[in-house]
């Protein structure tokens, strides 16, 4: 039987490891019982390369990242997004593109977001994407 697709959207800030290192974590607790798409992978240099913080890769264009995302978006059975910030002053436009996909395609969104996170929590657009919410990853 084929294992479920999950993709992994949120921040992604070299300037704040956590936003990239929760990827780690779920991949590691999913691997097993799904086939994981995360937006880090083939990124591992992306702390050295990168020189905005990783908001861009310099091997990639802005429509290869687009569209790899994209089409992962199309593959996914699933949405896992983090939508903690990490306190990242940068907002999280990528994955607001994701969810509004994700969203159109109608697939099932698990949202991470510590209860003071108001905004992700309260905003109408997010509350009505998101299938459900749970306060930390381990949830």
């Amino acid at each position: 039987m084929k294992k479920p697709v999950t993709y992994l959207a949120g921040l992604i800030s070299t300037d704040f490891p956590q936003s990239i290192s929760w990827r780690l974590v779920a991949n590691e607790a999913l691997h097993e019982h799904a086939t994981v798409l995360s937006p880090m992978r083939g990124k591992d240099d992306l702390f050295c390369t990168s020189q905005d913080g990783g908001l861009t890769d310099p091997k990639l264009t802005p429509n290869d990242i687009l569209l790899r995302d994209y089409n992962d978006i199309q593959a996914a059975d699933i949405v896992l997004a983090n939508l903690d910030v990490f306190e990242s002053p940068r907002p999280m436009i990528g994955s607001i593109a994701e969810l509004s996909w994700a969203w159109e395609r109608r697939i099932p969104i698990i949202a991470v977001a510590s209860p003071n996170n108001t905004l992700m929590r309260n905003h109408p657009f997010i509350r009505a994407m998101v299938t459900r919410y749970f306060d930390d990853l381990d949830s």
